[in-house]
This record gives structure tokens, C-alpha cells and sequence, in this order.
């Protein structure tokens, strides 16, 4: 992986800093687009944008920084260094989305339409961003078992290659280093200098950082085509609500970082705001679509 691009002097750029401003910049040239095409006011459109931008930067790190607390209490140096790594998007989404139900009634935008502006623009710009997490090591994914010669797989089949705390063991790790290992075509490899987990470096690990990238492009490709038979405003965002809510809970079954949260055993942090969301997202295409049949009933 590529956690710097360059240093100037002693100055590092970093990779994931600069993926998460070009998903800055891409998100914001989509929704400059759509307030064109919908003829909305673009000077509002992109103050609104801005705003919600900095406010998901905020949320983001914020929500970091509780998961993660035991660190950053001792370390609080680091708090600002976001552009190194450490951002909970779904963070970042609670506070953008509690943003802009505020700034878009005070920029006097209408609510629903400037969401469906928001949404695809939110998973074009999410693409970049993993790209950054993929560059850093940060939200890596598990250990390829699969990938194992016959000593630790013996080891996984006794429960003794994962302590109880989640993480490898010492012993498991010299055992899988000594005999090999299989590594697929498609598993990461991650080393020291990136974020990922210390007892993971070096082995072979599910590509969660890549599937997310992947599938927040598939999501945005998916909104830019249903608007051709977009039923309601807000239907966008409804379903990026519910599309991005299910993949990423699905996707939580591969990510191997233990220091993401768990809201009960088995059930990531992640896994249980995403059940939320999917939720809020079933009731915003349930009110949105009695909402528009009532306007044309009166209408």
C-alpha cells in the first residue's frame, strides 16, 4: 500500500488525505451539476454542500475518536491528525444528515429534491474516500484462513490461533510465517507502516477497504439510473439509504479491524447503525411516497 505520496522535507502527504478531498471535490462537482440540470440555485446548492462536508469531517473523527478513546486519552496530540487515518463515516453521516435537515430549510431549498442531489453525490464521493482507506491500511478486513498451511488450520479448528481478545496469537503467527502461506490473487497484504492491526502484518487479508470502494460506485451508477423512473422526490435517498445500509452490514462479516466497536458480541458498531439506517430508509420511502400521493390527491 501507498500510506504516503511524498514527503516535502519533513512533511508527509498523505494518501488517504488526499483521496478524501478528491471525494470532497468529486461529491461537490456532482451536486453542482444537479443543481444545474434541476435549476436550483447553485450558489445555495454549494454553500449547502460545503457545510454538510465539514460537518461529516467533524462527525466523523468525533465518532473515531469515542470508538477508539482508551488510545486518544492518552495520545491527545493526535486528535486533529485526521489525514493520517481514523474516520467513521457513518459518523460523519449522522452529522451531516442532522446538518442539512437545519441548512437546507435555511437556505429555503426544497428538502426532498436537494437530498436526491446529495445522495448519489455522497456514494461518488465515498468511492475516492475507501480508495484513501485502502492506501493507509485503515478499515482492513480478516484474516484469509482459507490461505493457511495445515499447522495453523489445525490451530483454527482447535480455537487456539486467535486469543480471546480477537486478535492472533503470538504463537500462531510464527507457526503461519514459519510453514507459509497460500496467499490468493485478490488478498491484501498489509505492513507496518500502514494502519493495520499488529497481529494482521504481513498476512493475507480480506480486501474490505476495495469492496467498499466498489460498491458505493455500484450504488451511485444505480441512483444515476433509477432517475429515469424516479417515482417521488426523495426516492434517491431513500434507496442509498437502504442499499449502502445493507452492503455495508454484510460487509462488516469480513472486516478484521477489532478496534472498530461492538455493540454486543458478533455484531460490529457498524452492524447495528446500519440496521438504523435500513430502517430510516424504509420509513423515508414510506412518508416521501404518502407524502407525494397526498400532494397529487390535493393537487
Amino acid at each position: 500500500m501507498l500510506p504516503e505520496l511524498l514527503r516535502i522535507g519533513p512533511y508527509p502527504l498523505h494518501t488517504f488525505g488526499v483521496m478524501v478531498a478528491v471525494g470532497f471535490i468529486a461529491g461537490m462537482w456532482w451536486c453542482r451539476r444537479e443543481a444545474i440540470r434541476q435549476q436550483l440555485p447553485v450558489t445555495q446548492v454549494m454553500d449547502l454542500v460545503f457545510w454538510l462536508m465539514a460537518w461529516g469531517l467533524v462527525g466523523a473523527r468525533i465518532a473515531f475518536i469515542l470508538v477508539n478513546w482508551d488510545y486518544y486519552s492518552r495520545n491527545p496530540q493526535v486528535i486533529l491528525k485526521f489525514w493520517e487515518g481514523g474516520l467513521v463515516w457513518y459518523g460523519g453521516f449522522i452529522a451531516a444528515s442532522l446538518a442539512a435537515i437545519v441548512l437546507i430549510r435555511r437556505y429555503r431549498l426544497p428538502m426532498a429534491r436537494t437530498l436526491d442531489i446529495c445522495a448519489p453525490a455522497t456514494m461518488y464521493g465515498l468511492a475516492f474516500g475507501r480508495l484513501g482507506c485502502l492506501a493507509a491500511g485503515d478499515d482492513h478486513g480478516r484474516l484469509v484462513t482459507s490461505a493457511l498451511g495445515p499447522r495453523a488450520t489445525e490451530l483454527l479448528k482447535s480455537g487456539q490461533l486467535f486469543a480471546d481478545n480477537g486478535t492472533l496469537t503470538g504463537a500462531a503467527r510464527k507457526i503461519i510465517f514459519s510453514e507459509g502461506f497460500d496467499q490468493p490473487w485478490w488478498a491484501l497484504v498489509l505492513g507496518p507502516r500502514s494502519l493495520v492491526q499488529h497481529d494482521l502484518i504481513g498476512l493475507p487479508l480480506y480486501p474490505t477497504q476495495l469492496i467498499m470502494s466498489l460498491y458505493c460506485l455500484a450504488i451511485f451508477v444505480f441512483l444515476v439510473a433509477w432517475r429515469r423512473r424516479q417515482a417521488f422526490p426523495g426516492q434517491l435517498v431513500a434507496l442509498m439509504l437502504l442499499l449502502y445500509a445493507a452492503c455495508r452490514y454484510a460487509l462488516e462479516f469480513l472486516r478484521g479491524d477489532l478496534g472498530r466497536g461492538f455493540w454486543a458480541p458478533g455484531i460490529s458498531t457498524s452492524q447495528g447503525v446500519s440496521f438504523v439506517i435500513f430502517a430510516i430508509g424504509i420509513w423515508t420511502w414510506w412518508w416521501l411516497s404518502r407524502h407525494a400521493r397526498q400532494s397529487e390527491g390535493s393537487g
